[in-house]
């Protein structure tokens, strides 16, 4: 397909097409529109002899140094690589590109595919931490400002930040405006007329994801934030424009209150020292962790006592070599199973067990016996 064909009925044609013909070492090959905002073109770029990806979105209009040119100086193996950045187009809004190194998938999409483990999940969530460590230092001064599965990239199980479109380097006040994308992911103090950003707001957003990754994922269904009551003033509202703004009123209300995520909805298997972490990043401004360093710190602590779980996708729960073995609680003829095996033989019901109603109830009696 000829890129002309492939940007037909795209918002941002003219732009794609001037991109393309001033930047003649790159090739299009195709479109990517992976939860981003804007337009996401892959292409190669012929000189180099490497693929690349074009993030094309607009921004308001604003005295501060364009964006992606900060984040390209920053050369860290959880940030992905800006090679190349600048303005397409200016009018009410202004048009902006950057090329940026490409990545396997969104997190969002290898969430999607697979359970992860609390081991896995962890590393992730360093691998994140540590690119936004690289964000919040002194020789950088940044803040991303929009954190979410989208936004974020894996390549050989590695996270890597990604779409800089939000970035800021903050001023001698250490705060900056706010950001308005994704309402799930906004930290209450970015909410009324003195909202603002800075780097406190990146760690409330990045224990959204940790939320995320430990199974506790968001509803992008606004309707399920809302409670019987307000279902009742939600219906009554003719106008779908209305409903919308009703709905971000409703989830900004629960963020506000700390009432977002469901800590029962986690897996029983995430213990109540990493729900706390989570609690912590993701409480009101002034009791949230104050660094990145202190969240890493708190990790480190959780980390000596962690056991490492994973769900696959039939629901059953397995605990990998703890103390030489591997634990199983299974669903198997109405009834929840515990079995064990080491050294990767066949798993077998553990003795003088029985069969258990609940997988909760399997679980206690599971810790019961390792611990």
């Amino acid at each position: 397909m000829s890129l002309s064909d492939a940007i037909e009925n795209f918002a941002y044609s003219p732009e794609i097409e001037k991109l393309f013909k001033e930047k003649q070492e790159l090739e299009f090959l195709s479109c990517n529109q992976d939860g981003a905002n804007g337009e996401i073109i892959l292409a190669k770029n012929k000189q180099l002899d490497r693929d690349v990806a074009i993030k094309i979105y607009d921004h308001e209009k604003d005295p501060v140094v364009h964006e992606p040119t900060l984040v390209a100086r920053i050369n860290h193996e959880n940030v992905l690589k800006v090679h190349d950045a600048g303005l397409l187009a200016t009018g009410k809004y202004s048009t902006s590109y950057y090329v940026m190194e490409c990545a396997e998938e969104s997190l969002k999409s290898y969430l999607s595919k697979r359970s992860i483990s609390t081991q896995l999940a962890l590393k992730l969530f360093k691998d994140l931490l540590k690119g936004l460590s690289c964000f919040h230092s002194k020789e950088f001064n940044l803040i991303h400002r929009d954190l979410k599965p989208d936004n974020l990239l894996i390549e050989s199980d590695c996270l890597k930040i990604g779409d800089f479109g939000s970035v800021k380097q903050l001023n001698s006040s250490n705060k900056s405006f706010v950001s308005k994308h994704s309402i799930l992911y906004r930290p209450p103090e970015s909410f009324g007329t003195s909202g603002f950003f800075d780097k406190k707001s990146d760690i409330y957003q990045a224990g959204i994801i940790l939320a995320e990754l430990l199974g506790c994922s968001l509803s992008t269904d606004g309707e399920s934030y809302l409670s019987r009551r307000d279902k009742v003033k939600y219906e009554a509202l003719q106008k779908q424009g209305d409903k919308a703004i009703f709905i971000d009123k409703v989830i900004e209300n629960r963020i506000c209150t700390q009432k977002l995520i469901n800590y029962d909805n986690f897996p029983l298997y995430i213990d109540s020292k990493l729900k706390a972490i989570v609690r912590k990043m993701v409480c009101s401004y002034e009791k949230r962790f104050n660094s990145i360093s202190d969240v890493l710190s708190a990790l480190s602590k959780y980390e000596s006592t962690k056991k490492n779980w994973v769900e696959d996708r039939e629901g059953n729960i397995i605990l990998e070599q703890y103390k030489g073995k591997d634990y199983q609680i299974i669903f198997d003829k109405g009834f929840y199973l515990i079995k064990h095996r080491k050294n990767s033989l066949n798993f077998i019901q553990m003795p003088n067990t029985n069969g258990f109603e609940t997988k909760e109830s399997a679980y206690k009696a599971l810790i019961r016996i390792i611990t």
